[in-house]
């Protein structure tokens, strides 16, 4: 939380609104958050990744190692 964005509770309005707040009264952090927040995508959400993740899932399920 604070590092690659901010979790609120779904409905909770109010706790939104706060958070928006926060980040247009300090555009420096929300960049650097944003920034944080593109990285992460990068290296755990890489098509790459996530194509040979669910393969070896889908072999696994097979009972398979190989095709």
């Amino acid at each position: 939380d604070g590092v690659t964005g901010y979790i609120v509770q779904p409905k909770d309005a109010e706790a939104l609104a706060r958070r928006v707040a926060e980040l247009l009264e300090r555009p420096e952090a929300a960049r650097e958050m944003g920034a944080a927040a593109r990285t992460r995508a990068r290296e755990h959400f890489d098509a790459r990744k996530m194509a040979r993740a669910t393969e070896r899932e889908y072999l696994r399920l097979l009972g398979t190692e190989q095709l």
